[in-house]
């Protein structure tokens, strides 16, 4: 999912609205066949959904903000083509700081307060 997150960040940066909100919603779909194969088929509830979407975004944000921003892992495959300079660095940066607001959820206070519903 880093992979498609970073490229619906770059997608979004440069005005591409119709990729950028597809990737969003082949995640949202990825999320939501999964959640409810663990509902129905394993028995889960919201709590344990909660715990596993948030253990996602840590990975997740670990991945957007240690691998791909901080290390610079898989920049040159991002849909940058035809991006200034300074504009690839704020599309990178914002990948950086998704990581970091994910982090926060996952392992600071920011996600502590919100339900299942509310991730």
């Amino acid at each position: 999912q880093t992979f498609a997150v970073a490229t619906l960040i770059c997608h979004a940066m440069q005005g591409h609205k119709e990729e950028a909100y597809h990737i969003l919603q082949c995640t949202i779909d990825f999320w939501d066949k999964y959640a409810s194969v663990l509902k129905e088929e394993g028995g889960k509830d919201d709590t344990y959904l909660r715990r596993t979407m948030i253990s996602s975004l840590g990975v997740l944000g670990f991945y957007l903000c240690c691998i791909y921003y901080v290390m610079g892992i898989f920049s040159e495959l991002m849909p940058l083509e035809g991006v200034s300079p300074e504009n690839a660095i704020k599309a990178k940066a914002a990948y950086g700081a998704v990581g970091l607001d994910f982090l926060a959820v996952a392992y600071g206070d920011k996600g502590k307060d919100l339900s299942y519903n509310g991730l």
